[in-house]
């Protein structure tokens, strides 16, 4: 409240010793995330089973988790009953180590190994800094088939050492004489006892356990009292229920006469298994554990994402991650898990890893070395090359240009490395046409007309002996000083020899 007092709101950890006829064997009713093991294995309910969800209150206080999460109730109560609880330091440093092991002592899997009140609990709080260790008040645990009982207080004038005998006390073997006894520890106001040590006393008296005990049995029988008469009350916003998780145990299934009188008792049906408990159900038997039904994963490499979603047709969550492949296109699944062919019950998770293709590495930038210099930066690179020549007025000849492809290409790929030939022009082909047409090919290429000169059949057979006079357009380009289709320098001159019928 805003003085700063904290007040009991919520009893949903709380479960009455006599409950147990509430809930058919292997079945408990509670907040699971504070459930103590013995209760989660389907043993009662004792002192120690309240500490226990007092320790899981201060573990969350704490580290503002809880120290037991799992998808299902049933395997968050089996973590309880197996698996040691984690270190609270681990979440939050700032945690004493004192304080870390009072928590890990109220978690304790043996009830035994817990505190033995919560006296003893709240005394080692107080005092978790103390430099000696804190004196913690040690208790006998009643036995669970009969009610314990008070013993009677020392009467004042009673000889110091000795004690009343109870009339229904049970009889214990007595110290052999000659082996000293430590005088007996007395409940109540100790008058005509020695007087105690001067230090404050850090437990709770008898009397404030009484009224306590008193207050929790009036605020159990008025909730008890809202499910009989008001049985809508608890749950018209939802929140008053409980969940129901079911725990294997090896007990032997509930008779009839047991699951009538549990029904009996509580005057409501017993909740269904899985389900959520409801005042307002009525008289029924617990319904089996449904069996879970298990179907076959189907193939999904080589398909799409797209094909993935069609096969699975929603009964499987599908989860993707990428990864490169040298062997699968972009797009294409090359892993799941679980493997093709594995029953796996609906609602489960299904992975996949689809591919993004090659790992492409950057291409090294060889623009302006030497073609010796350009080939040993790519094959340092790990990849294979090419050479092709092409004429640039830009670069001399012999300069690497640029590579094809220019950025990144797949590790050991081959790479074509353009060198440049300098300032070269390709020779065009003017045979058999005439003076004029063949001077401005040549030099729309770039070349100039060097010699003309005009013969006849008889000369021109004699250099080229395949020439045919009959057959050929007089006045047309016979002979050429320069190849057709090769490259020259840039200006330079071609020689014409012009077949003439005349001559």
């Amino acid at each position: 409240d805003r003085e700063g007092n904290a007040k009991v709101v919520d009893f949903g950890i709380a479960k009455g010793v006599r409950d147990a006829s509430l809930t058919d064997a292997g079945t408990g009713m509670g907040t699971v995330h504070y459930v103590s093991p013995e209760q989660a294995r389907g043993e009662p309910a004792t002192p120690a089973s309240d500490l226990y969800a007092t320790g899981v209150v201060l573990f969350e206080m704490l580290t503002k988790r809880l120290p037991f999460e799992a998808d299902t109730p049933i395997g968050v109560a089996m973590l309880h009953v197996n698996q040691p609880p984690p270190s609270p330091r681990q979440f939050n440093p700032a945690i004493p180590p004192q304080v870390e092991a009072i928590i890990l002592r109220a978690l304790a899997k043996d009830p035994s190994e817990r505190f033995p009140s919560a006296g003893a609990f709240a005394n080692a709080l107080r005092h978790w800094d103390a430099p000696e260790p804190v004196r913690t008040e040690t208790a006998l645990l009643p036995a669970t088939s009969a009610p314990p009982r008070r013993e009677p207080a020392v009467a004042p004038h009673a000889p110091v050492g000795r004690q009343p005998t109870a009339p229904t006390r049970r009889e214990q073997p007595a110290a052999p004489p000659h082996v000293p006894t430590r005088p007996p520890t007395v409940t109540g106001s100790g008058r005509g006892l020695p007087p105690r040590s001067s230090a404050p006393r850090d437990d709770l008296g008898c009397a404030t356990w009484l009224v306590g005990a008193a207050i929790l049995i009036a605020i159990v029988g008025l909730l008890l009292l809202a499910f009989r008469v008001l049985p809508g009350w608890l749950d018209e916003d939802g929140n008053g229920s409980a969940a129901v998780f079911e725990i294997p145990t090896p007990t032997t299934a509930p008779t009839a006469t047991s699951a009538a009188t549990a029904t009996s008792e509580l005057g409501a049906a017993v909740p269904t298994i899985g389900a959520v408990a409801s005042p307002t159900a009525r008289a029924g038997a617990p319904s089996p554990t449904p069996a879970v039904v298990l179907e076959t994963v189907p193939d999904l490499i080589g398909g799409t994402m797209l094909d993935a979603e069609s096969l699975l047709g929603g009964r499987w969550i599908l989860v993707s991650e990428e990864s490169y492949s040298d062997v699968y296109p972009a797009g294409v699944i090359i892993a799941q898990s679980p493997d093709a062919g594995v029953g796996l019950a609906a609602g489960e998770s299904i992975s996949v890893v689809v591919s993004l293709g090659p790992q492409y590495v950057v291409v090294p930038a060889v623009t302006w070395l030497t073609t010796d210099e350009a080939a040993a930066e790519l094959v340092a690179a790990g990849f294979d090359y090419v050479v092709r020549e092409e004429p640039s007025v830009d670069y001399p000849a012999g300069i690497a240009m640029w590579t094809e492809p220019l950025d990144v290409a797949p590790p050991g790929s081959t790479v074509t490395l353009v060198v440049s030939m300098g300032d070269v022009v390709l020779v065009p082909d003017v045979y058999g046409l005439d003076e004029f047409s063949a001077t401005s090919e040549l030099n729309a290429a770039g070349l100039l007309v060097g010699e003309i000169y005009y013969s006849g059949c008889d000369t021109i057979v004699g250099i080229n002996p395949s020439f045919n006079c009959a057959t050929f357009p007089d006045g047309g380009v016979a002979i050429m000083s320069a190849t057709p289709h090769i490259y020259v320098e840039r200006g330079a001159s071609v020689d014409l020899v012009i077949y003439s019928a005349d001559l």
